[in-house]
């Protein structure tokens, strides 16, 4: 899981040498960050409510 001390955000990225190296790894951090979120929102998101302006 991809989370981090404050709940409901996600880390992505990862900080590498080979620049290639660096966009694969940030790829597949950003699909475990979103998969992580998704289901962080669909635990949460009934004791949850957002007031849009």
């Amino acid at each position: 899981m991809m989370a981090t001390l404050t709940p409901g955000i996600f880390a992505a990225g990862d900080i590498r040498k080979n620049s290639l190296r660096q966009v694969a790894a940030a790829i597949g951090d950003g699909a475990t960050a979103a998969m992580s979120a998704f289901k962080y929102v669909q635990e949460v998101g009934d004791r949850v409510r957002i007031k849009y302006s």
